[in-house]
């Protein structure tokens, strides 16, 4: 993005608790790293909006969570992103961040409708997400599975317009 080039990893836990015939509940937890570098060169090293102890190259951390709940074709989520508070200036190279868990979120929901002896699947579903700085957006829409191989679909995002989707297993 502009002046700043970011690359990160993640190691990923996931576990998923049953609870009954065609019922569970599934836990997911990221943590890891993101590296940062700013490029300077096309910078007025005076303009007053570049702080002097900014770093060129940094390391920051990175990690989100979710949980999901699922019986039968329903499926309700909800997960934190960017669960870290970092710096997008780091004045120093290793910037651990404060913990803020409900900064940034997504609540999702949708339903699978299985037809055709299971070789279709029409999934509606809807989500709702909340990013730091931002207005809160809705999301609805609807994919169309074919043999579990092939996918397409559309949305509506809120304060975007309309989204199409299209998909295949390799």
């Amino acid at each position: 993005f502009g002046i700043f080039q970011n690359s990160g990893a993640l190691l990923t836990f996931g576990y998923q608790v049953p609870l009954g015939f065609n019922h569970y509940l599934s836990f997911g937890l990221s943590g890891g790293g993101k590296f940062q570098n700013i490029d300077f060169t096309n910078i007025n090293p005076n303009d007053p909006a570049i702080f002097p102890d900014i770093q060129e190259k940094s390391i920051r951390l990175d990690g989100n969570a979710g949980v999901a709940y699922h019986i039968g074709g329903l499926n309700i989520g909800f997960s934190l992103q960017n669960i870290f508070k970092t710096n997008t200036f780091p004045t120093e190279q290793l910037d651990v961040g404060d913990l803020d868990l409900v900064r940034n979120y997504i609540i999702t929901g949708d339903y699978m409708i299985y037809f055709g002896s299971d070789q279709f699947i029409f999934q509606p579903f809807g989500l709702y997400r909340v990013i730091e700085n931002h207005e809160p957006q809705f999301e609805a829409g609807a994919i169309f599975n074919i043999k579990h191989a092939l996918w397409f679909g559309g949305s509506y995002r809120q304060d975007f317009g309309i989204v199409g989707l299209i998909g295949f297993k390799v």
